[in-house]
């Protein structure tokens, strides 16, 4: 099985560089309690907030994107899945086109969601904040473009 680090494409794990204290296993094995919090003691828990916009407003001047909100769900999945990146299942936040209405990728609910994830985070810990969707470049400044 291979694995890969999201933004390095063709590099498996097998081959980067890590602690000492921390050893790539395929996911099918499930790591003692004693092995849990050395990973979380290596690196933290990482708390995820998963952004997939997919659908905008018709008059908004942006296209529909097909599969952003899938992305979002595939990288959230991710973490979910596989125990070496050490995310804690209800640290793992999804907000896509395709969910509930209090769960869209709105500007509020965005905003609510990054609060709530660093409230949540420890000094030791991680985020990850993931956006697949449109963007924009408005004075050489950059914006992600939610849903509203």
């Amino acid at each position: 099985m291979t694995m890969r680090w999201l933004g390095l494409p063709n590099q498996d794990l097998e081959r980067r560089p890590r602690p000492a204290s921390c050893k790539i296993e395929h996911s099918s094995h499930m790591h003692t309690p004693s092995q849990q919090i050395l990973l979380a003691k290596a690196h933290g828990i990482i708390h995820v907030l998963a952004v997939g916009v997919s659908e905008y407003h018709k008059n908004s001047g942006f296209r529909v994107l097909k599969v952003c909100s899938n992305d979002a769900v595939q990288v959230a999945d991710a973490f979910r899945d596989v125990q070496q990146l050490n995310a804690a299942k209800d640290s793992i936040t999804t907000l896509t086109s395709k969910s509930a209405v209090e769960n869209r990728p709105t500007h509020g609910a965005m905003l609510r969601e990054l609060h709530q994830v660093a409230n949540q985070a420890g000094a030791d810990d991680r985020i990850l904040f993931y956006f697949s969707g449109h963007g924009i470049r408005v004075n050489d400044e950059f914006y992600f473009v939610p849903e509203d």
